[in-house]
């Protein structure tokens, strides 16, 4: 008998809770019809974040598949010429090579390859390297323009890029090693 009891009151007990939660009225008080509900505020989807990019998504390590990469996007091919021996090399693929504001530039604007002077020098000869770091742009019409010497900052890097592929400059930009 007694557990029949406390079964009951269990019953009642959650009966009152779920009323309660439901918002219903005592017997002895008038019904009242539900406040409308406000409408949810609208959720504003964020523009899906661009995907990072990543050094080996944009630089290339072949110069004739840029080659034809380029034909098809009708972009010029920058080549980056570098040594595993050169300090100044070194700190522009660590600082500026791979950056974020660079990478997106490259993409936009050309077909980047980076290519080791010390495994390929008859390449970088051809290409008129007499020095690296070195950047050398290679147009639609196959003309072969030097376009930076030196270390080059992130600023300074995003900006060439930039302007050379628009045809913007035709000088070389010389920056003492660091």
């Amino acid at each position: 008998m007694e557990i029949n009891r406390l079964v009951m009151l269990s019953l009642i007990a959650g009966a009152a809770a779920l009323a309660a939660c439901r918002g219903a009225t005592r017997a002895d008080e008038p019904a009242t019809a539900p406040a409308p509900a406000e409408p949810a505020p609208e959720k504003r989807e964020s523009p899906p974040a661009a995907p990072s990019l990543k050094a080996s998504d944009v630089w290339g390590d072949d110069y004739t598949k840029a080659w034809y990469q380029a034909k098809k996007l009708n972009r010029p091919v920058l080549l980056h010429f570098y040594s595993n021996g050169c300090p100044p090399c070194r700190q522009m693929e660590r600082d500026v090579l791979n950056s974020t504001k660079v990478l997106r530039e490259l993409q936009a604007c050309c077909v980047p390859v980076k290519v080791n002077r010390d495994l390929d020098p008859v390449f970088a000869q051809r290409m008129g390297v007499t020095s690296i770091p070195c950047d050398v742009l290679v147009t639609m019409d196959r003309k072969i323009q030097t376009i930076s010497l030196g270390y080059l900052s992130v600023d300074q890097y995003a900006s060439l890029v930039t302007s050379v592929s628009t045809g913007k400059t035709t000088d070389v930009i010389e920056v003492s090693n660091k």
